[in-house]
């Protein structure tokens, strides 16, 4: 699967016609920055320029591992069996929250490894491999994520992960503003409640307990 990318002037920048022609497809590579703080925490599964439209990299790449076709609706994509919940609006183009996995949990093999070591190219064998570069002078195939710690992460590693996934099915949900809402005000009564029936150790005890939930349930979610 070879990779395109919109120009600014909302044209394709499609790879050159030899390569195209023995390419099993070609998949968009626009990741979606958070507007407040540039962080990579989902991918649009499709782009279009016109009537010209292409699927995401990690999306194409699923098709031609399950061998399948990609079955839309209006709520989500249906590959091979496997139901993405993304759903088309009209302002959206099929969004979906990248469920990155902990650093080093997608292995790396170095084209230099692959010249120099015999058994590199055995950790590859049956494997989905995403190809791109990693160097410094890329910095526009570089971003932040909520598991950068200060370190951008290459654009061929956030699509890796969005592969993982589609693959997995492990699919995150944005909570609801009511949710939300609900929660803190349970924090806020129970805090209350607390210091409203205790005094002293037990009451101050009992707070910081719920501010550990407080803290910890976002990231349980």
């Amino acid at each position: 699967v070879l990779a395109t990318d919109l120009t600014r002037q909302g044209q394709w920048e499609d790879p050159i016609v030899a390569f195209r022609r023995t390419a099993a497809g070609i998949g968009h590579v626009h990741a979606d920055p958070d507007q407040f703080d540039n962080v990579v925490r989902r991918i649009p599964l499709e782009k279009s320029s016109g009537s010209d439209r292409r699927f995401a990299l990690s999306l194409e790449a699923l098709r031609i591992a399950r061998a399948s076709n990609v079955v839309e609706s209006p709520d989500g994509l249906d590959v091979g069996g496997q139901w993405i919940p993304a759903a088309r609006t009209e302002t959206e183009p099929r969004p979906i929250l990248i469920r990155y996995r902990r650093i080093g949990a997608i292995p790396e093999v170095s084209f230099w490894a692959l010249k120099n070591d015999a058994s590199a190219a055995a950790r590859l064998k049956g494997k989905v491999v995403f190809v791109g570069m990693t160097a410094q002078s890329a910095a526009q195939d570089r971003h932040m994520t909520p598991f950068s710690f200060g370190q951008t992460m290459p654009g061929v590693e956030i699509h890796a992960n969005a592969y993982e996934t589609l693959r997995r099915g492990e699919f995150l949900a944005a909570a609801g503003n009511l949710t939300v809402v609900l929660f803190c005000l349970g924090l806020a009564l129970a805090a209350g409640l607390v210091f409203y029936r205790l005094q002293g150790r037990p009451a101050y005890l009992l707070g910081l307990a719920l501010l550990v939930v407080a803290h910890l349930a976002p990231y349980g979610a």
